[in-house]
């Protein structure tokens, strides 16, 4: 609802298709980089002396990291918005 109250009437079929744009590019790239992490934390956690069990946990947690990392990308982003006033 905030874009809508951003999008000037003229160029609402702009914004809103670059809206759509990047939903459908974090749909991809959040799974991508949950995997990306998961995977490069199993490979640096099996060459130590930890437990195998213990390891993927741990690296299930790592891969997880990377939700709560593009919230506060996201987050930062949107410190530049400046709010309309009417």
């Amino acid at each position: 609802s905030f874009i809508a109250v951003l999008t000037p009437p003229e160029a609402a079929t702009r914004y809103f298709g670059f809206y759509e744009l990047t939903g459908k590019a974090t749909a991809f790239l959040g799974p991508a980089l949950v995997g990306t992490l998961t995977l490069g934390a199993a490979g640096g956690l099996a060459e130590s002396q930890v437990e195998p069990e213990i390891a993927r946990g741990l690296a299930l947690d790592m891969g997880m990291l990377a939700i709560p990392g593009l919230l506060l990308v996201g987050l930062i982003a949107l410190q530049r918005v400046k709010e309309p006033t009417f």
